[in-house]
């Protein structure tokens, strides 16, 4: 009984120290940082890059939020997923709509969508409702709510 149990052990402990190897070699994956959906699968995806570490993923700009509070200086740059073109633009020169009635996939709320042109955002409003905001100010106004 007690050999068999050393295998076993001994397998899923290799199992277990392969995974976790190849989950560091390749960084966190696209698994939001903060609410744990897959961000890949989210049309308000945001990229963390920072400095020293691989980059994190996040599925909606306030878990962005959060995590950038969190780390403060260790992040060299974000990128938001253009909601239009699905391409990642840098987020603070971004364009958003926030208060929109279009909910989108894989995002946690509130609800808000980026653009990498004002004009593209323009449109989105006019078609959903919502408000054309640069990144600071919707920020500004997440952590005003989350107080």
């Amino acid at each position: 009984m007690q050999t068999i149990f050393n295998k076993w052990g001994r397998a899923l402990l290799w199992v277990f120290v392969f995974s976790t190897a190849i989950s560091t070699a390749f960084g966190q994956g696209t698994i939001c940082q903060l609410c744990g959906m897959d961000a890949a699968k989210s049309e308000t995806e945001f990229i963390l890059h920072r400095k020293t570490e691989p980059p994190l993923h996040a599925c909606c700009i306030n878990c962005t939020r959060r995590v950038m509070k969190k780390l403060g200086d260790g992040i060299a740059e974000v990128t938001a997923l253009d909601y239009r073109t699905r391409k990642h633009v840098p987020a603070p020169t971004a364009f958003y709509v926030i208060g929109s009635e279009h909910i989108p996939k894989g995002s946690m709320t509130p609800f808000v969508f980026a653009f990498g042109a004002q004009e593209d955002a323009a449109k989105f409003k006019d078609r959903f409702g919502g408000e054309v905001l640069p990144f600071d100010q919707v920020l500004e106004r997440l952590e005003a709510k989350s107080k």
